[in-house]
């Protein structure tokens, strides 16, 4: 997601939440917008906003914060994250159920055999008739396993590819890629005032903000100075 679409993110969850507004002041809404791309330069647009109307449909009087929209966007476009707690264990047991003490369990995620073998092993954990102290050591251990898991996943890898609804700007030489129409998020160069939650001056004062962002986001091409240049 580049800053355009972290832009239009933002404008919906501040439709969707009307005592959550963006600021006005342009450096402090650049700043915005710039922190949130930074975080969902990895995630799609199209899960985002589906994991922000989920949360809005949920009654919440506030919007979710930066990580929980990272993390479930992660979630819904496809990318495996670590399960709870008590679904990590249920999954141990099923193994346990199931695989035996010779065979080779098949996780979900590479953070339950990082824990399991920090348990003593596949082998130990079979023979061992403690099932209420193993669940303790489990459910002890998989919290940090599962939060450096989801840790690793939200974090971009620099020098990775970049997504695929990454555009360029014609007007600097490139090409446009148009964006996958995703229902109710509105362009920034349209935002209206609605009714009963801002004046017309505060609509127009966030839409200039909006368009100063994204005008100081964009790369500016270098001229060369003529000699007659005064």
């Amino acid at each position: 997601m580049n800053r355009t679409e972290t832009g239009r993110l933002l404008q919906q969850m501040a439709e969707r939440w009307p005592n959550w507004r963006l600021p006005t002041e342009p450096a402090h809404l650049m700043s915005l917008v710039a922190t949130w791309a930074a975080d969902l330069e990895h995630v799609p647009l199209a899960p985002a906003v589906e994991a922000v109307r989920a949360a809005s449909l949920d009654g919440r009087d506030w919007p979710p914060p930066l990580g929980w929209v990272v993390v479930e966007g992660l979630r819904r476009s496809g990318v495996s994250l670590p399960p709870d707690a008590d679904e990590a264990w249920q999954e141990v047991q099923a193994q346990l159920a199931h695989v035996g003490r010779y065979g080779s369990p098949c996780w979900s995620h590479p953070a339950l055999a990082e824990v399991v073998g920090a348990l003593g092993g596949w082998r130990q954990l079979c023979a061992s008739e403690m099932v209420e102290t193993d669940r303790a050591h489990f459910l002890r251990l998989w919290p940090a396993a599962r939060q450096r898991a989801v840790v690793e996943a939200c974090t971009p890898r620099r020098g990775a590819e970049a997504p695929p609804s990454h555009e360029l700007d014609s007007r600097h030489g490139g090409v446009v890629y148009p964006l996958p129409p995703v229902d109710g998020v509105a362009e920034l160069d349209a935002v209206r005032p609605v009714p009963g939650r801002a004046s017309r001056e505060e609509a127009a004062a966030a839409r200039t903000a909006v368009r100063a962002a994204m005008e100081a986001a964009e790369p500016r091409p270098n001229r060369k100075r003529a000699r007659n240049d005064p």
